[in-house]
């Protein structure tokens, strides 16, 4: 509980508690109704202070209420103890200024006349109150070169997805204002990859190992949308299909989800088809898949989620009597990934069993990699690039394909280039339902894919070209599968055989 922490970090008089103080009805906040109610903490919010710890993660579904709740505990502790510094960070300066009115300067304003004398005002501005008593509260978009006592991040993930710089400049700079033993809350839903998931990452990991916390290790604290009471609808006229009905037993009996009844499946069937791809983001069920959304802007969100949806995410076997063809992308520079996608064609279905990426490496390398497999291989599908001439050790110019070859790799085969990117994405979605792809072996494709986005144009308020950064390599080499117009096709099933016991793994 936060008052049982070291009281460098927060002090109280033997008979109140912040705890106490805060459901007392001291303060004053504006509902979703936008009626002026006394605070008091809900289920969620009390769970999150009995579990709270010096480093907090909070990973959330929508409207859990938890900057509000940051900023009453911010404001209860700069009244109620001497020299005591709080600082929050949002996303941007109007949220900054709309953060700081709503929950911290209004709520002090509402106080009783009494209380606020008592503890003197020094100054206040539109993002700052400073008190009598030396205790502050500040709310910015960075805390560089504060000391505080109290810091709570607001929107971590989107900050990281969008301002990957500050993002960084939180993390150095912020971070460090607070000394070792103070609190620390950094809270979102998710927002694809970056630093903010890599922290849930991590702290998810140390929970399952067992490994105690230091004073320096985020306690992950996750509150999906089926704990919150609100979150039910009247099932009559609600239909549940067997794709959501598979996806609630799966909750229950794979992830540990408590039973779901009727009233909260309706609601989270008819949410999921107004938020669609954006369901598992905004309403995640359990902590890792609040990070498998489609992300915004994402080119291939759609077909991704449709994969999810119908089970084509999971475990797919090499089969010993198919042909194993690749399709590769190359990288440009050292610090570009040469990437390749391990393929099988099983009647009509498209198998993906793995996948390998590397940079800084010559052509051998990645021939020596394939060698070592020991598949029998089918057909290298290679991008048109790899017909450019490039200078060899011999001084000789040969093409990639050339020299693909003359290390051993036969069939060789140039996909045609597209006249427009566009082009070539259309036709790799539009045969994406024919995809199974191995969850373990094409993790980092898996990846590539989810977070190959389009550019924003602010100004135009709208999503471009596509943005080249780390995961537009494997979406090249996989929309070269895409745009190859045939593949041998084996008289087999139509369907990949039922999942068997891997007996090689793409590292």
């Amino acid at each position: 509980m936060i008052d049982t922490l070291d009281n460098s970090i927060i002090v109280i008089e033997d008979w109140e508690s912040p705890k106490w103080r805060i459901n007392s009805g001291l303060y004053q906040i504006i509902d979703a109704q936008g009626e002026v109610v006394p605070f008091k903490m809900n289920d969620a919010q009390e769970d999150l202070y009995e579990q709270l710890w010096y480093w907090n993660l909070i990973l959330k579904g929508r409207q859990q209420g938890f900057s509000t709740f940051a900023g009453i505990l911010a404001l209860d502790q700069v009244l109620w103890n001497e020299t005591f510094r709080t600082g929050i960070i949002a996303q941007t300066l109007p949220d900054c200024v709309n953060l700081f009115r709503n929950k911290i300067e209004k709520p002090y304003l509402a106080l009783p006349e009494d209380l606020r004398q008592r503890v003197g005002k020094v100054r206040s501005n539109a993002t700052e109150l400073v008190l009598g008593n030396g205790s502050s509260v500040k709310v910015g978009m960075s805390m560089r070169g504060d000391t505080l006592n109290f810091l709570h991040v607001s929107e971590f993930g989107k900050i990281c997805k969008e301002f990957p710089q500050r993002a960084r400049e939180i993390v150095t700079g912020a971070f460090k204002t607070l000394a070792v033993g103070q609190l620390l809350m950094v809270e979102s839903t998710a927002e694809g990859e970056g630093t903010y998931k890599e922290f849930c990452d991590e702290a998810m990991a140390r929970d399952a190992a067992g490994i105690p916390l230091t004073q320096m290790d985020f306690r992950l604290h996750f509150f999906p949308w089926w704990r919150k009471a609100g979150n039910r609808l009247d099932p009559e006229h609600v239909a549940i299909d067997a794709n959501f009905q598979l996806y609630f037993d799966e909750l229950e009996t794979k992830h540990g989800v408590p039973p779901l009844d009727a009233w909260q499946k309706a609601w989270y069937v008819k949410t999921a088809g107004i938020l669609k791809g954006d369901m598992h983001r905004e309403e995640p069920s359990y902590p890792e898949e609040a990070f498998k959304s489609h992300i915004k802007g994402a080119i291939y969100g759609a077909e991704m989620v449709w994969l999810r949806k119908h089970n084509r995410i999971t475990t797919v076997p090499w089969q010993s009597d198919l042909p194993v063809h690749t399709f590769w992308d190359f990288g440009v520079s050292t610090n570009n990934e040469t990437t390749i996608w391990l393929h099988q064609k099983n009647g009509a279905a498209d198998c993906f069993i793995g996948y390998y990426e590397k940079a800084g490496k010559g052509l051998k390398h990645f021939v020596d990699y394939l060698q070592e497999l020991g598949y029998t291989w089918g057909t290298h599908f290679l991008p048109h690039d790899a017909n450019a001439r490039i200078q060899g050790d011999d001084e000789e110019a040969y093409t990639r394909k050339d020299m693909l070859e003359k290390l051993g790799l036969k069939n060789c085969v140039i996909v045609p280039r597209v006249k427009d990117v566009d082009n070539g994405i259309e036709l790799t979605a539009a045969r994406m339902t024919s995809c199974y792809i191995d969850a373990e072996a094409c993790a980092d494709g898996i990846k590539a894919l989810d977070n190959y986005v389009r550019k924003y144009d602010k100004q135009r308020d709208a999503f471009t070209k596509p943005l080249h950064n780390w995961a537009s390599n494997g979406s090249d080499s996989f929309r070269q599968w895409g745009q190859t117009k045939s593949i041998a096709v084996p008289k087999t099933n139509d369907r990949p055989k039922e999942p068997a016991k891997r007996s090689w793994k793409v590292s």
